[in-house]
């Protein structure tokens, strides 16, 4: 298929999908399909329904009407963060206190993703290391270079088809036909070289079943029609091929996102006083000295920490 002829189908069908209003419908379902994805659940649009159809009547007691309202203000939470599996108001309210005592912007948790629990919250413990996250990326290499050998594949391929009796494919175009392997270049030949099928099987050192098979096919009056329905479903097949892999080249880069994100975040609240051990020392002087005990009899470790510019000393008497 030429590339024009791709262009053309493509403005083709673009047309007719907006004449026939099968665009803006698209549209609208992928609205709901987007909104029941980012909050997890299907209560905004069935809380619209009832608004369409019912109005703004209140339930029957007050206490549904209570949970109703903290059911909107948690879909809206999630909605407005991306944050989908905060399961309660009380577990976003807990996540909101925790982003502002670090000061952490809600996308930069959203972008960690499964790395960060919701519940707790905070980063997990256990972050993908170097290794996890260089064979993360090479599948996702390898998911790249599937779809778009698959991609150009659509574009230039001729069909290919498989001699039955051999089980050997040929790459069948009006151009000429050639044995499909990796790795070697096999002869073409032409329609017109099909005169002296003998002589082609020496010079192409195919089996002659393939060129009777081939020779056969491209004599054929029916051989175009033929020749199009197979390169249709060569490319249904290879556009398949190519959305999975897509798909799942889109899943590892979101892993490798994710672990990327977590450990930033990891970094910025070790630098920020994250772990508050009383064990270990901050930045500054330490000060140690002796004291004797007001009775005499038992000395006592006076430990002062003393940051540059602070006035103060707090210390610490062990009696």
């Amino acid at each position: 298929m030429q590339t024009s002829d791709i262009a053309g189908l493509a403005q083709a069908t673009l047309d007719w999908l907006v004449n026939k209003g099968v665009l803006p419908t698209l549209g609208v379902v992928f609205v709901l399909l987007w909104t029941v994805a980012r909050t997890g659940s299907t209560h905004l649009i069935t809380m619209r329904l009832w608004q369409i159809v019912i109005g703004k009547r209140k339930a029957a007691t007050s206490k549904m009407d209570d949970f109703l309202d903290q059911r909107d203000g948690l879909m809206r939470f999630r909605l407005q963060t991306g944050l989908r599996k905060v399961g309660t108001n009380k577990q976003a309210e807990s996540l909101v206190d925790w982003i502002n005592k670090k000061d952490i912007d809600v996308d930069t948790v959203r972008a960690c993703g499964g790395l960060f629990d919701l519940e707790m919250p905070g980063l997990k413990s256990k972050l993908p290391g170097v290794a996890a996250r260089l064979i993360i990326l090479a599948l996702a290499a390898l998911f790249f270079y599937g779809a778009l050998i698959q991609a150009v594949a659509i574009v230039v391929a001729p069909p290919f088809i498989k001699v039955n009796k051999t089980g050997h494919w040929y790459g069948v175009s009006e151009e000429g036909s050639f044995h499909f392997s990796f790795g070697s270049k096999s002869p073409h030949f032409a329609l017109a070289e099909c005169t002296d099928r003998n002589g082609l099987v020496v010079k192409t050192k195919y089996p002659k079943d393939d060129v009777e098979v081939l020779c056969d096919l491209l004599s054929s009056d029916k051989h175009q029609t033929y020749l199009a329905d197979a390169q249709t479903g060569q490319s249904i097949g290879l556009a398949v091929g190519c959305a999975v892999a897509l798909f799942m080249l889109s899943l590892f880069l979101g892993l490798e996102r994710q672990a990327g994100a977590a450990i930033r975040l990891r970094k910025k609240l070790d630098g920020g006083g994250e772990n508050t051990d009383l064990g270990q020392c901050n930045a500054g002087s330490s000060l140690t000295r002796k004291a004797e005990h007001p009775a005499g009899s038992v000395v006592a470790t006076i430990v002062a920490d003393r940051s540059p510019g602070d006035s103060s000393m707090s210390d610490a008497l062990a009696s």
